[in-house]
């Protein structure tokens, strides 16, 4: 059983292309794209996965948290996890936070990864 679980609301597709030089009026000549799944856990997933820790990543189609989800979602989310002894990052925003926030800082899917992992690691046997 993994260590850490991601939960995307709004999962997306990242396209990736290259080109040698970007130049003023001329045409550019781009590698073919790649395209990777994304949307913060996704992401959070990848880091926490290439940084050896055990994760599984959970996402919704349709996008972001609905205009008709209960204002207390998030809130919902959190008691799930503590009624199963489970630590609980939630990187969101706008409607539907109700829970109360502890820290702002270190925004970033890769930085939320990294730390995630870290702290499975540091404590294993309280995941």
């Amino acid at each position: 059983m993994a260590h850490i679980t991601t939960l995307t609301l709004n999962p997306s597709v990242d396209v990736l292309t290259t080109t040698v030089q970007v130049m003023d009026t001329h045409k550019l000549r781009c590698t073919a794209p790649e395209y990777h799944p994304g949307g913060g856990g996704i992401n959070v997933a990848r880091v926490v996965h290439r940084l050896g820790g055990s994760v599984q990543a959970l996402w919704l189609g349709g996008g972001s948290l609905p205009p008709d989800a209960p204002p207390n979602f998030y809130a919902d989310i959190a008691q799930m996890a503590q009624a199963q002894q489970k630590k609980l990052v939630l990187d969101a925003s706008g409607p539907g936070l109700e829970v109360p926030v502890r820290s702002t800082i270190g925004a970033g899917d890769t930085f939320v990864g990294a730390f995630v992992s870290t702290l499975d690691q540091m404590h294993p046997d309280t995941s």
